[in-house]
């Protein structure tokens, strides 16, 4: 519950700050196609927040039972501490890879999948349909997005081919780094540095001490694959803040004043305005803005 929580609270936030950064942008900036291709990948990063408050707590428990691990293997023997890591060190490195991989893969196909949309809308769209159809442009339409589908499918299986060969290589150094640390282990059964009696709780905590590692490098990986969004998210930010709109500044209406007083201030869409009783301006012959009878050039005033 404490987790679901704090998803919740901490998404609803993003959005709030995304949104009200947004608000605030001056209207040139939407036309700058950077601009509009990085606030639809914050917008796309929004909903990656929620799976990173979740994976910070798998971490800290994944943490908390490896470092118990390790604290038990070390205390049967010194020297299966640091053994316990081998395993961890080539993990580590092909879930890093293979989630910059990833990150690469998305940022080259964001635009393609947008156009790809926008195709596919329009081929699906009702009131598109008749337009598409007066004009003749389903085949070109058709096309098109076979060409991004087709496009957009073959750097998929492209990056999948690479990080599945990094991930067999890192597995591949990891097994040779479990069986190092299983013949380390025998090697101190065989010269007798650890009791036979402790011989299985040593291979118990060896084998719980690397489950934990595979939950952390796993753990990490979500994490650091999140990282990229949250960057992207915190750039939309900065470039959103950027583009603000300068603020207006209070102007205070102009009054044209007279010796006798200033003058009324009427809308020229006010009801009887202007006036055609004797009063303001109602002087046909001076046209002075004074009251009938108070000027003494008006021919009225006589």
């Amino acid at each position: 519950f404490p987790t679901r929580r704090s998803s919740d609270l901490v998404e609803q936030a993003a959005q709030d700050d995304l949104h009200a950064a947004l608000a605030e942008v001056e209207l040139i900036a939407f036309d700058d196609p950077d601009f509009t291709e990085l606030v639809n990948k914050a917008c796309q990063a929004l909903a990656h927040l929620r799976s990173a408050v979740s994976a910070i707590g798998d971490l800290l428990a994944a943490l908390v039972t490896l470092a118990a691990a390790v604290v038990a293997a070390g205390l049967l023997h010194p020297v299966l501490a640091p053994v316990v890591f081998l395993p961890a060190i080539p993990r580590a490195w092909a879930s890093i890879r293979t989630a910059k991989q990833s990150y690469l893969w998305f940022l080259a196909v964001t635009s393609r999948a947008r156009r790809l949309g926008v195709v596919g809308g329009m081929l699906t769209n009702r009131v598109d349909a008749a337009e598409i159809r007066a004009f003749t442009a389903g085949p070109l339409l058709l096309s098109e997005h076979r060409h991004l589908n087709a496009s957009i499918t073959a750097d998929a299986i492209a990056v999948e081919r690479r990080k599945a060969a990094t991930q067999l290589l890192g597995r591949t150094v990891a097994g040779i780094g479990t069986g190092l640390a299983y013949l380390q282990l025998g090697t101190l059964i065989y010269t007798g540095a650890l009791p036979l009696a402790l011989a299985g709780a040593a291979a118990l905590a060896m084998r719980t001490a690397a489950s934990a590692v595979s939950n952390s490098v796993y753990t990490s990986n979500r994490l650091y694959e999140l990282s990229f969004h949250l960057a992207l998210y915190n750039r939309c930010l900065t470039d959103a803040t950027a583009h603000h709109r300068l603020p207006v500044r209070a102007t205070t209406q102009a009054t044209t004043t007279h010796p006798r007083g200033p003058l009324p201030v009427r809308s020229a869409t006010e009801p009887g305005w202007p006036p055609t009783h004797r009063g303001w301006w109602s002087c046909a012959g001076c046209r002075s803005p004074t009251p009938v009878g108070t000027n003494p050039r008006c021919a009225e005033s006589t």
